[in-house]
């Protein structure tokens, strides 16, 4: 009977899961650092809006697979082996954020939540996107803003709202009165909180 190691098996086990996660949160962009709580049971979740609306979430199931040939892993080296755990990380990772971009649109069209600039980017258009958006503040006032995710084709037209922002005063104003809004918003929804017992 040839020995068995399976302290040692575990270890490596987990060291390859490592490698795979870490791939796989790197694909995931953005996305890596959104807080999760793992479901034990169920088929599906949802999330509580403001409103007090429930959006019913339906579970995705997100697979990736591949099939080696023994003869092909018998000559693996550690490195070809990191690899292959670093690739199937990368898949996954790529999948999960495919399916949350597609979730969020589906969502964002169905609560009215989309603004079409129509192929121009213009500070009316970023003012009414803002508008949408549900901002916070931390303990001094600041607004803690979203993070904006772009087409790397949209880089220019960024560049060009930045120096139309910059261009007219009005705009400053504008922001300040539309974050002086927000605030408010805020704090008449801190303010009317429930707290849990």
């Amino acid at each position: 009977m040839l020995p068995d190691f399976p302290s040692t098996k575990e270890i490596v086990h987990d060291a390859h899961f490592r490698i795979m996660f870490k791939a796989m949160n790197a694909a995931r962009g953005i996305f890596s650092d959104v807080r999760f709580r793992p479901i034990k049971e169920g088929r599906q979740t949802g999330i509580r809006r403001p409103a007090g609306k429930i959006d019913d979430t339906k579970m995705h199931k997100l697979r990736v697979a591949e099939t080696i040939p023994m003869s092909a892993v018998e000559t693996w080296t550690d490195q070809q082996v990191v690899e292959q755990f670093e690739k199937m990380g990368r898949e996954m990772g790529q999948k999960q954020a495919r399916a949350t971009y597609e979730e969020l649109n589906k969502v964002t069209q169905e609560t009215g939540n989309v603004v079409d600039a129509k192929g121009t980017l213009t500070p009316d258009v970023f003012f009414a996107a803002i508008d949408k958006v549900w901002i916070e503040f931390d303990r001094d006032g600041k607004p803690r803003l979203s993070t904006m995710v772009i087409h790397p084709h949209q880089t220019e037209d960024w560049k060009r709202l930045n120096e139309l922002m910059n261009a007219d005063p009005a705009n400053a104003r504008r922001m300040e009165e539309l974050m002086s809004r927000k605030k408010e918003e805020w704090r008449e929804r801190e303010s009317s909180r429930k707290l849990v017992d």
